[in-house]
């Protein structure tokens, strides 16, 4: 069985109720796909709108700035802009 670690959890929830409340964006990087399944469920269950990009080599950048392109950071024309 696979664990993530419950401090890392409690970063992540600390921000994702940072989000909640300030609407502040973040993205975070992991290369563990447990921890980066759990992540997405976690904002998915918030209905918190988000990217996940696969990086290469099993990592994987999740982020919650749908406006602005996660690789190149440009801003992205159209879409949903919350």
């Amino acid at each position: 069985m696979k664990v993530i670690s419950s401090e890392w959890k409690q970063r992540m929830v600390i921000k994702i109720n940072d989000y909640h409340d300030l609407k502040k964006h973040f993205t975070v990087n992991s290369d563990y796909a447990p921890a980066s399944k759990w992540l997405c469920k976690m904002l998915a269950d918030y209905d918190i709108p988000f990217k996940a990009v696969n990086l290469g080599a099993g990592a994987m950048r999740i982020t919650t700035d749908i406006c602005t392109c996660p690789v190149c950071k440009r801003p992205l024309t159209g879409g949903n802009k919350k």
